[in-house]
Parts: structure tokens; sequence; C-alpha cells
């Protein structure tokens, strides 16, 4: 059965976005699942753009207008990952209807493991319709107070729409004394972490090269972590055997 997770921070910047597609990327890459990624952040899109699509042959706003077929807005970013991006223009939001969705999403659902919605940032609108459509939410934040309190105005409304609640990754770590401590914010949100990211300027780099930072940096530490992150949620142990197999093949064969 497929799991639909909405991505959603409680303010911009947290880097959402660049989370959500390592983490798809790690799970088609490493654990072989069929994973399908949603921008829903429909006045300030950032995914396709992330990924070096510019000027989609088609997007999640023709879709929702009813002028073409989701098949055709679908592309792929590797064998196991897809993304469904929006529009760069703000005149291609005059006719959407976003209450469609659940729909759109319902006629793919059968071809994927996983589906992800990038939303966007708050507890606006588009929030509440990417809320609408999934089974699950994954809360990402800063370790700093405000982002925190942010996740726990964001909860609110989560429970009203009565959505599970996957968990919480703590992004840009850079272990200063500034920096709310893990117990801290598991005590305030009641949440569980499913991973830690540290600050890394690879984030950077791989933005630059639009690839995830996954497949860019293939050894580094920042991949294991994203694997870890996998493993905590899909509940699935990667060995060490296969996780060799799967980098040797990589390098002969990267799968883009």
């Amino acid at each position: 059965m497929v799991r639909i997770i909405s991505v959603v921070s409680g303010k911009g910047g947290v880097g959402k976005t660049t989370i959500t597609i390592n983490l798809a990327a790690t799970l088609a890459k490493y654990f072989r699942k069929r994973v399908l990624i949603v921008d829903t952040n429909f006045t300030t899109s950032h995914l396709g753009l992330s990924l070096g699509i510019f000027y989609p042959k088609s997007n999640l706003n023709k879709i929702l207008r009813n002028e073409d077929i989701i098949e055709n807005a679908i592309h792929n970013y590797f064998v196991g990952m897809d993304l469904l991006p929006l529009s760069l223009s703000i005149r291609d939001l005059e006719g959407v209807d976003i209450s469609k969705l659940p729909h759109v999403l319902n006629s793919v659902r059968e071809k994927y493991d996983y589906i992800f919605l990038d939303s966007a940032p708050g507890i606006g609108k588009e929030v509440i319709y990417s809320l609408n459509a999934c089974n699950e939410v994954l809360y990402i934040a800063t370790p700093f107070l405000a982002s925190i309190t942010d996740i726990i105005r964001v909860r609110e409304v989560v429970k009203e729409l009565n959505k599970n609640e996957t968990g919480l990754i703590i992004n840009m770590i850079r272990n200063k004394s500034y920096e709310m401590k893990l117990k801290e914010i598991e005590t305030l949100t009641n949440l569980k972490i499913l991973g830690t990211i540290p600050y890394d300027e690879k984030f950077l780099y791989s933005q630059h090269h639009k690839l995830a930072v996954i497949d860019l940096y293939p050894d580094s530490k920042l991949t294991k972590i994203f694997i870890e992150i996998a493993s905590n949620l899909t509940n699935e142990k990667l060995s060490r055997e296969k996780h060799f197999l799967i980098r040797f093949i990589m390098r002969i064969w990267p799968f883009k």
C-alpha cells in the first residue's frame, strides 16, 4: 500500500525541499522503492528547479486545469524516482483547482510505494490541501525555538485533520551552544526524531549541480545519514553487503 507523506515545516528556509529530494532518492537507490515526489508549493515552487527542470513539458498546474494527463507531467530523475513539478510562472495559477489533488494522486497511487508532497511552509491554504491529500505527515525543522514552536502550531492543524505523524527531522545542526538539545525538542513537540542532519556545504554544491547530494557524494557522511533516516522510515535495514554492492553498481551505472 502506498504511503502518501506530506513534508511540512513551520517556516521556509529549513531545507524541506532538499530533504524531500534526498530522502526520496535514497529510498529509490538504496531501498529499491518506487517513489514519486510532488511539488505542492504552488506559489513558490522549487522542486523541479532543484533538479534542473526549468520548463517542464507538462506540470501539475495543467493537470489540475484538466489540460493534460498526469502521465505527461511526471518526469523521471533516475530508476525508481519520479517527480511531478509545478509551473514556475505565477500566471499558471489561474484556473488551478487544488482541491483535485487527492484525485490526481489516486490515479497513480498503484504505481508507487511512496509519494512525497513537498508542501509550502506554514499553515496556509496550500498546506491544508497538501495535508488533505496525504495519509502521513513528516515535519522538518531546525534546532531553534522559533522553528520548533512553528512545528507545534502546524501539529494543531494536523491533529484536526486526523493525519498520522511520521516523525520529525532536525536539519542544519552546527552543534552550537545556542541550539536546542534533541531531548528538549522531543519534550516540546512530543514527536519521534527520525534523524538529524548537520549543516554541510555539500548541499549547496548539489543544488548548483541540480543533483541529489546522495547522488553527487555517494560515499559521504550525508549519504549514510539519509540511509539511516530511510531505514527508520521503512523499518528496513540495509546490510553492509547490499550497501557495498549498490555503491559499486552506481559507480559503473549511475541510473541517471
